[in-house]
């Protein structure tokens, strides 16, 4: 970069110092503090998020996981997960999906759930609980940026987006309920 082009980031460095100061000062007149002015903001409470399921962990029986050919099933015994040397992993599934949070509802007719990837789907979750239906989420394709994934409520229930780490963790549960080493926990890179 030439004397020109050094001039003018200078230039444009000092217009936006100026800039920012005047908006300080301007706030600073209008009765806020410097303090209140760079202190951190807290996150904004999450209204009107829908959550994608709603139930107690505690209240989980049984989980059920489908993966193509691989069927995966653990019971709640004492207190504990059966067939699994890492139960902890179970219990932070069940919190962790109660985390998500639908993104987008889909109209999606049946016949055209395969372009969704839910015809065969993806992986299958059904949590059986003591008392009550059982909850059941068909897992499709990723949407196109890769930030959500098409999960099917129910086996013939709405089809909605929701984020991506419900694929993260449908995978640390299968792990989680396998010997097989050559089934690997994603990075959160992977796809």
């Amino acid at each position: 970069m030439g004397w020109r082009g050094t001039l003018g980031l200078a230039l444009l460095v000092l217009a936006a110092t100026t800039w920012a100061w005047l908006d300080i000062r301007s706030d600073l007149r209008h009765g806020k503090s410097f303090q209140e002015l760079v202190s951190p903001r807290g996150t904004p409470p999450a209204e009107g998020v829908e959550k994608l399921l709603s139930f107690e962990p505690k209240e989980i029986r049984t989980i059920h996981l489908r993966r193509g050919s691989l069927t995966l099933q653990t019971t709640r015994a004492d207190g504990s997960w059966t067939d699994t040397t890492r139960p902890d992993l179970l219990d932070d599934f069940l919190h962790n999906l109660l985390d998500l949070a639908v993104i987008m509802r889909f109209d999606v007719a049946p016949s055209d759930l395969s372009s969704h990837g839910l015809a065969p789907p993806r992986g299958e979750i059904d949590l059986i609980r003591d008392d009550g239906p059982p909850i059941e989420l068909r897992l499709g394709d990723s949407n196109p940026p890769a930030t959500g994934l098409y999960v099917q409520l129910g086996r013939s229930g709405r089809v909605v987006l929701t984020g991506a780490l419900i694929q993260w963790e449908f995978e640390k549960a299968v792990n989680a309920l396998t010997t097989d080493t050559s089934i690997k926990t994603p990075s959160p890179g992977d796809e």
